[in-house]
């Protein structure tokens, strides 16, 4: 889920803690009123005080089936992408 957030790459780079040379989409159900948290690290190229993050967004069907293990949803075009940015952090 790391993947689908969105930063300022030439401030921070995403530092994963678990790498994998392969792509495989996971679909994450995600309940009214309700939220799914997960760890993942950056590091800071810039020394910058503040973070912005987005979360991009890939919305299916209920009937949807991934044909293609290797179906890239991380990396496809910035206007098919459905980002939702949060406010600022402040970073410590």
């Amino acid at each position: 889920m790391q993947y689908s957030l969105e930063f300022d790459t030439v401030k921070f780079n995403l530092r994963p803690s678990i790498l994998c040379n392969i792509s495989l989409p996971v679909i994450e159900s995600i309940p009214p009123y309700s939220r799914i948290d997960f760890y993942t690290f950056f590091k800071n190229l810039k020394g910058s005080k503040n973070i912005k993050l987005g979360f991009d967004f890939f919305e299916v069907e209920k009937t949807f089936f991934i044909e293609n293990p290797r179906l890239r949803i991380h990396y496809r075009d910035k206007k098919d992408k459905n980002i939702i940015w949060a406010d600022i952090h402040q970073l410590l």
